[in-house]
């Protein structure tokens, strides 16, 4: 089996080690990055020549806000200038990193954007809108949607929301707990989340409607009706 150098203690650098261990012995190319592609395009490596962003995680990244300078930051590989095509997703907690070929758990290797749309997005439409917004954000300040780090948490939060699936959450780091960033995460709720009432809801409107007028008794006066409750 191949060796490769020890692994680090951050879990996307174990995540990477793990990758390539698994699909060299699948028989795939895999081929790392440099670290100039890895900071300036987002790319950890190249499966079978495919530019990949490796994640040790299934939920979605999308962008941070700096609290010493309050700039906004958008994560690979949603920059403009961001080359990654595919992720390539895997599952190795950090206490396991010492047996990472029986302990880790190779997910997918996907489209970007076809992930997105699988799991996150609502279409297309909403996708290349998703885009935008987040290049939009890049290199914002707080202060831009703000006068505290807390609204603009909210703002943002509040500027990506229409474009999730409903059973898609979006949380962050409340600013008083942020250790040097407020990092924006998507995630599958695992109850699915729907903002628009259903037919029980609806039932339960129209029974109690029905009671609270079933209760009044209409009286006029000078051409005005009242409602007595």
């Amino acid at each position: 089996m191949k060796t490769i150098t020890p692994y680090h203690k951050d879990k996307g650098d174990i995540g990477v080690d793990f990758a390539e261990l698994y699909l060299t012995t699948e028989g795939k190319e895999f081929k790392r990055a440099s670290k100039l592609q890895d900071m300036e395009q987002g790319t950890d490596c190249f499966i079978d020549g495919i530019p990949t962003d490796v994640k040790n995680t299934n939920d979605i990244f999308i962008c941070q806000i700096m609290t010493d300078t309050g700039r906004v930051n958008t994560r690979h590989p949603f920059k403009k200038k961001s080359k990654a095509t595919h992720y390539c997703v895997v599952n190795v907690p950090i206490d396991d990193a010492s047996n990472p070929v029986t302990k880790g758990k190779f997910i997918e290797h996907v489209n970007i954007k076809e992930r997105l749309l699988r799991d996150f997005i609502k279409d297309e439409t909403n996708l290349k809108a998703f885009y935008k917004q987040l290049q939009d954000l890049e290199n914002k300040n707080m202060k831009d949607f703000g006068v505290s780090q807390s609204q603009a948490c909210f703002k943002i939060k509040q500027l990506i929301l229409p474009f999730l699936k409903p059973d898609v959450g979006l949380s962050y780091v409340e600013p008083t707990d942020a250790d040097g960033e407020i990092s924006f995460r998507l995630y599958k709720s695992k109850k699915k989340i729907n903002n628009e009432p259903t037919n029980l809801d609806v039932k339960s409107i129209l029974s109690k409607f029905k009671t609270n007028n079933a209760n009044t008794s209409p009286s006029t006066g000078e051409n005005i009706i009242t409602i007595n409750v």
